[in-house]
């Protein structure tokens, strides 16, 4: 055997190599930009859930799942701010590689609705990223449409990053918020969301000890 190849056999392995990560690169891209963008917009509401963004060993196979609303992704694009591009872009790229998903059934929900309403975890119990503290998403809500009042015990934000809506708190009434703004629900605080002539789009952060529920509607 030549030197060299006793040379290689004799080296121990490396037990220190960074693991791969098994997602796609275009969902690795929209973890890092959505890293960025919560450390810009609101650093403190996850702060202390050692959410582990940048360790590629720490991640979670996802399944695709598709939803009529993503055809609204792309003049999402369009509408959001030049400051939060990036993630749109990212969450454009991925979105086909990710699961998106539904709270509510038919009985619960008109099919109008629910052809213009979807959401995609990318941390939590589900996400790409797990995490037992927090959960990081994005949901999407087509043109013309209210996300009826509806309450759960996680405290919330919400940052709108494409298409200027209306949001609705119990005792504060409604409130067209701009994209990049921050919105934030406390735990069982009613709210509700109307979009007018555009999509919205908005990243959403959950923190709570029982990660493991959804949002009830009211009435």
């Amino acid at each position: 055997m030549p030197t060299d190849d006793l040379q290689r056999l004799a080296q121990p392995a490396r037990p220190d190599a960074p693991q791969a990560s098994p997602l796609p690169v275009v969902i690795e891209q929209l973890i890092g930009a959505t890293e960025r963008l919560i450390a810009a917009r609101a650093p403190q509401f996850i702060a202390g859930a050692a959410v582990p963004w940048s360790d590629p060993a720490e991640r979670r196979a996802v399944q695709p799942q598709s939803l009529p609303v993503l055809g609204h992704l792309p003049q999402c694009l369009v509408s959001a701010p030049a400051a939060i591009c990036p993630v749109v872009e990212a969450l454009l790229a991925a979105a086909p590689v990710l699961a998106w998903r539904q709270t509510y059934s038919a009985a619960q929900m008109s099919p109008q609705f629910l052809d213009q309403y979807g959401w995609s975890e990318l941390v939590g119990l589900a996400g790409a990223v797990p995490s037992r503290a927090c959960a990081v998403g994005f949901l999407i809500l087509g043109p013309g449409i209210e996300y009826p009042p509806h309450h759960h015990e996680a405290l919330e934000l919400y940052v709108p990053l494409a298409g200027r809506a209306s949001w609705w708190r119990a005792r504060s009434g409604w409130q067209e918020v701009e994209p990049g703004k921050t919105v934030r629900h406390e735990a069982w605080q009613p709210h509700a969301m109307r979009t007018g002539s555009e999509p919205l789009l908005a990243l959403y952060l959950w923190r709570s000890g029982n990660l493991d529920q959804h949002a009830a509607l009211m009435g």
